[in-house]
This record gives structure tokens, C-alpha cells and sequence, in this order.
């Protein structure tokens, strides 16, 4: 299309006008829009147009001049503030967006649609604010630069409160179209965008198809992050790359959380026609909370995990390719009472997680992570099993584990001190914060006060502020005991019943 020449615009001698009472577009809308046009051999000439927004009104004048050597365009827009007090007509009620005060000038020449693209300069600015909860106030500027083969827009800069987004976007190339994007996000809060919470909204997160965005266009999009609040992400510091030609494509992304946690993510892609599309994700966790990631409460306050979790997968288009990724899990679970994440982990405190991973999806969404042939290493314990995390299930975690033989003894020495540190009113607070989990688990040997007890079956649920143990049976020597118990807390009183 944009190598196709300009049609010319050898056009009847006329001149009218044209009035609309209401032009809407989705909550955005402009009324009392009215334009003068003329046309002829030379083309077409707007002196004179107009429309009404929520506080300001829109004059501007458009000029197409067409000859043998293609199209001569200029544009002049201004937007002007409506007078102090003005109230809002009813049509323009629903408007999220208010544009008070701005300019535009735009003018170019070239004889296809590429060459007008590309030839394109100007300038633009913009004002006014996003009319949500509160007035978040918006200005908006930006250059258009003629550079050789390329439609660039730069000095892109928008405020939006006190926060501020930079950057430059450049379109390049004949046969072969390149879009380069490279921006700078720093203190936001978008919250603002964010549509009110809909109880009926599907759990899990949408396939990524917007990595497929623009078919048939080569990507390479650079952006970094700086204090950037969303939805509950907070995102001290981050750094995403995107690079995508017709063979392969590369997401990279490092991102901090500004209390000691970072996550590093690598997507690879190999795509020929014809052939199913190679992909690998890798994604590293340094003192991050799984849990946070999927809106939870932790099943234990004050933990984080560090490690890797890969994926490999085949497929033909990416519902195909994420169902069918599998890979590994090599994890480190730390619980630390100090909330120092910043120290250096102490190997004896930690548990050590290995699995089998797959993705869970339902819909077309991304729901969870199902760790099957699940080994856990932590001080004399050896646990196997599997467990699933599954947003929208309740309880979102679920873990089946066994085990040969367990020391809970060594563990409770290990842990004796932190827990003897903490004021019954943190214990307490650390019930409350309970996240929602269902664990089960059989040994066939367990070790605990010093006394050996055999065959044991458990099973306990968790929720915010209650441990019910649904099953509690085990043996000892020639005897054995089948119970069940709950610890709650309610107001500032723990009680306990077996």
C-alpha cells in the first residue's frame, strides 16, 4: 500500500459545508462539527473547521494541493480552552478524556503514499486531563522529523501528573517495514486506566497475542521503567526488550519490585513458513513472591522464592504453542521473620524445590503452573509429590506430597529461634495473612519430639486467619490415633481445638 503512487485528485469545481450535530467514539464525543470544503483540478481546500469537545473547541484549516509530482498537504489545527465556569453539555458527560488547549502543524509532499509518509513534518501539543476518581492532568508534545526513508516521530514527551513518559518512534524501509520504538516511563501511577472491577472478568492473564501485533512489520521496541505503579504491580525499576523479524522474535525483561525482589525473563521464538514455531521461555526469580504474581496472600508470610522455571515448546499458532509447554523448575523457598531481603541467604533455612512444570490454560487464559515429579530438599527432609498454583480456584494452591521419612525435628530446631523472636501479635497477624491452600501429605516415617511415628496421613487447609486439619492419623509403636483440629484466630484471640 505504501509504495502504491497517490491517486490524483482531479476533482469537479465545488464548494459546500457540512454540519454534524454529534460525532461519537466509544466515551469520547464531539459535537457541533462543521466544516467548508472546496474542491477543483488542484484538489482539496478546507479553510475553515470546527468542533466542540468536553472544555475547549477545535478550529483548523486542511490543504491538499495535487500536481504530477504527487500531493502537497498542510494542516493547522489549534485548540482552545472554553471560558472558566462552562458547563458541560449533556453529550459530552461520558467523556474520559478533556482536552483543553492545544496545536498542530503538519505539512508534507511525495508522490506515494510512503513518500508523503515519510515527508511528513511538524509539530504537536496538547492539554487537558483524564477525568476518572480524580483529575489527572495530561500534556502531551512531539515532533515530526523528516529523516531519509523513514516517517520518526520524536521528542515525544507526555506528563501525566507527576509522572512522565519520553522517548521516539521511527517507521522505516521499502519492501521490508521496520518500526523502531524506544521510550522512557518514570513515576506513574496508572490506576486511572484501569476499567472499574468487573466481578465477572475471567480469572488468569490472555495469551500474549499482542506479540503478534503489526503482522508482516519487523519490530524493535525498547522501554525502561522507573517507579511505575499498576493494578498492585509496583515496579521500582525495569527493563523490556522486543525484537521480532519474519524468522525469529526476542522478549527480554528484567524487572525490580523495590523491596529486594527481581524477576528476569527470556522468550525466544524460531519461526519458517510452513513449520511449527520453536519456542523457549526461561524466567529467573531473585527473593520474589510467587504468590504476589498471582494476587494471592503467601501460604506462609515472610516467604519469597529464588530460582528458574523453563518451558520448551512446538507448536503451530500460540494457543498450540503455550499449551504444549513443559520444562523445569529449580526453586529456592526462603522464610525470613527479619524481612532483611537484602542479606544473604542462609542454605540451612531454605527449601529446595525441583519439578516437572506445565502450564495450566483454560479459554484461551493462562491460569496457573501445575510442578509435577516435585522433589523438595530442605534439612534431613525429602519430600516428592506435586502441587498446582490456579488463579480463580479456591483454594489456589493445592499440594499432594509423601514422603520415606521426616525429621521435624531438625526443622523445628532450625526454626526455634525465629519463631521465639516473634511476639504473639506477629504470630497472630502471620495466621491472618494466611494465604488459601489444601496440602496433603503421607509418610511413611516422622520424626518429631523425639518420638517415631509411622504411617502418617495429613491433611491441612489454610485461609486468611485459619488452619483447619481436615485429617490427622499416624501410629505409634502399637498404637494410633486418627484426629482432626483447627487453629483460628478471631479479633486478637488464637484459639486452638483438636
Amino acid at each position: 500500500l505504501l509504495a502504491q503512487a497517490l491517486p490524483r485528485l482531479s476533482l469537479p469545481v465545488h464548494e459546500g459545508r457540512v454540519s454534524i450535530g454529534e460525532i461519537r467514539w466509544q466515551d469520547e464525543v464531539g459535537t457541533d462539527t462543521r466544516f467548508d470544503f472546496s474542491t477543483g483540478p488542484a484538489g482539496v481546500n478546507v479553510p475553515a473547521l470546527s468542533s466542540t469537545g468536553p472544555e475547549g473547541r477545535l478550529q483548523g484549516q486542511l490543504r491538499i494541493v495535487d500536481s504530477a509530482a504527487g500531493w502537497q498537504v498542510g494542516l493547522t489545527a489549534e485548540l482552545q480552552a472554553a471560558a472558566p465556569g462552562t458547563s458541560l453539555a449533556a453529550p459530552l458527560a461520558d467523556s474520559d478524556w478533556i482536552w483543553r488547549q492545544g496545536s498542530a502543524r503538519i505539512s508534507g509532499q511525495g508522490a506515494t503514499w510512503g513518500d508523503l509518509l515519510n515527508a511528513l513534518q511538524g509539530d504537536i501539543a496538547l492539554s487537558g486531563f483524564h477525568r476518572g476518581a480524580v483529575k489527572t492532568p495530561v500534556n502531551i508534545t512531539a515532533r515530526l522529523d523528516t529523516h531519509p526513508g523513514q516517517f520518526a516521530l520524536e521528542a515525544i514527551d507526555m506528563e501525566l501528573a507527576d509522572g512522565r513518559v519520553t522517548g521516539s518512534a521511527a517507521l522505516s524501509g521499502d519492501e521490508q517495514k521496520q518500526l523502531r520504538a524506544n521510550v522512557r516511563a518514570e513515576n506513574l501511577k496508572l490506576d486511572f486506566l484501569l476499567p472499574p472491577a468487573d466481578k465477572a472478568a475471567p480469572p488468569g492473564m490472555a495469551l500474549p497475542t499482542y506479540l503478534l501485533a503489526l503482522p508482516g512489520v519487523e519490530l524493535d521496541w525498547e522501554l525502561e521503567l522507573n517507579n511505575l505503579a499498576l493494578g498492585g504491580a509496583n515496579i521500582s525499576q525495569g527493563n523490556i526488550s522486543f525484537r521480532r523479524t519474519s524468522q525469529q522474535a526476542n522478549l527480554a525483561a528484567s524487572i525490580g519490585d523495590g523491596d529486594g525482589g527481581k524477576l528476569d525473563l527470556k522468550l525466544g521464538a524460531k519461526m519458517a513458513p510452513g513449520e511449527p514455531t520453536a519456542v523457549e521461555l526461561r524466567t529467573e526469580l531473585s527473593n520474589l513472591s510467587i504468590s504476589r504474581l498471582f494476587g494471592q496472600a503467601p501460604l506462609l508470610a515472610d516467604t519469597r522464592s529464588s530460582g528458574s522455571i523453563s518451558f520448551t515448546s512446538q507448536g503451530v499458532g500460540m494457543e498450540q504453542v503455550f499449551a504444549a509447554m513443559t520444562g523445569e523448575a529449580e526453586l529456592s523457598v526462603d522464610h525470613r521473620p527479619d524481612r532483611d531481603w537484602n542479606r544473604p541467604p542462609v542454605p540451612e533455612k531454605q527449601f529446595r524445590i525441583s519439578g516437572q512444570t506445565k502450564l495450566v490454560l483454560q479459554d484461551k487464559r493462562i491460569m496457573g503452573l501445575q510442578i509435577s515429579r516435585l522433589a523438595v530438599d530442605s534439612i534431613a527432609q525429602n519430600l516428592t509429590g506435586s502441587v498446582s498454583l490456579v488463579e480463580g480456584r479456591k483454594p489456589w494452591l493445592i499440594a499432594d506430597l509423601a514422603s520415606d521419612k521426616l525429621d521435624l525435628d531438625s526443622l523445628r530446631s532450625s526454626s526455634a529461634k525465629a519463631v521465639s523472636d516473634q511476639p504473639d501479635s506477629d504470630l497472630r497477624e502471620s495466621l491472618r495473612q494466611l494465604g488459601e491452600s489444601r496440602i496433603s501429605l503421607q509418610a511413611k516415617s516422622v520424626l518429631i519430639a523425639k518420638l517415631p511415628l509411622s504411617d502418617m496421613a495429613l491433611q491441612v487447609t489454610t485461609a486468611p486467619g485459619q488452619v483447619g486439619i481436615e485429617r490427622l492419623d499416624f501410629s505409634l509403636g502399637e498404637g494410633s490415633l486418627t484426629s482432626r483440629g483447627e487453629v483460628s484466630v478471631i479479633k486478637d484471640e488464637a484459639t486452638f481445638a483438636l
